[in-house]
């Protein structure tokens, strides 16, 4: 299973109609507990008082309302018009909503177009199901993962470095194993200070290490013997 972890700074700016969008989120959350219709409507009122107020994150959420009370109509209506405030969940959910062809068709492309653009919002999911859309297709699968590893190049980004180089750890993820590929990864994102990356590359080079004294074993039993005694005292150390 991929382990993507979250990158960038994913701060906005929602002193606008604050208290009344999370008003709205604590009755929104009661309401999908019990799935009461009366209750989504309450929290569609604050959602749409908080928009009034100039709160961009409560596009999405107005939207997420629709959508449980079964109108996709006003669901695509607000989730475009989140999309064009530049409410990042909004372009996310486009993505979702034409890849899953929820009240309109199906459509790949525009999915991936607006998780593109949700990736570079910093937006974890959007990754994640460019991969579940693409599962089945290793060669698009792959160029959307080159695409996005290059996007983590660009921004110096060590924890998009790290997610990349899950694809090819092993063959698992649609994508043919490359050991290299991933190494180069995990590499670059140590450098940019992420220390998941960090970890993933010393188990990397630690299978590699067994596997070299493993086949050592034969020829010089004592010095890799003593050569592992060694490495253990220095952890132990640590």
């Amino acid at each position: 299973m991929l382990d993507f972890i979250e990158w960038g700074n994913k701060k906005e700016n929602i002193e606008d109609g604050k208290e009344l969008l999370n008003d709205g989120i604590k009755v929104y959350r009661k309401a999908k507990k019990s799935n009461d219709k009366e209750l989504y409507r309450k929290a569609l009122r604050f959602f749409l008082e908080a928009k009034e107020e100039g709160n961009t994150r409560a596009y999405h959420y107005i939207a997420k309302v629709y959508y449980r009370l079964g109108d996709k109509k006003n669901n695509l209506l607000y989730l475009k018009k989140g999309e064009k405030v530049g409410d990042r969940k909004s372009i996310y959910y486009l993505g979702k909503v034409y890849h899953n062809g929820t009240g309109v068709k199906k459509d790949k492309e525009m999915a991936e177009y607006f998780y593109k653009r949700a990736i570079k919002k910093d937006v974890i999911g959007a990754i994640e199901s460019i991969y579940n859309m693409y599962k089945d297709n290793k060669e698009k699968l792959e160029s959307v993962v080159n695409w996005y590893a290059n996007l983590g190049k660009r921004r110096k980004n060590g924890q998009m470095m790290y997610n990349s180089a899950l694809f090819y750890i092993d063959d698992e993820n649609g994508i043919p194993q490359d050991r290299l590929k991933a190494l180069n990864y995990l590499k670059k994102g140590m450098h940019f200070n992420c220390d998941r990356a960090a970890l993933e590359l010393a188990k990397m080079y630690m299978y590699d290490i067994k596997k070299i004294l493993d086949n050592l074993y034969d020829k010089f039993p004592k010095e890799v013997e003593i050569f592992k005694s060694q490495i253990i005292q220095d952890m132990r150390k640590k």
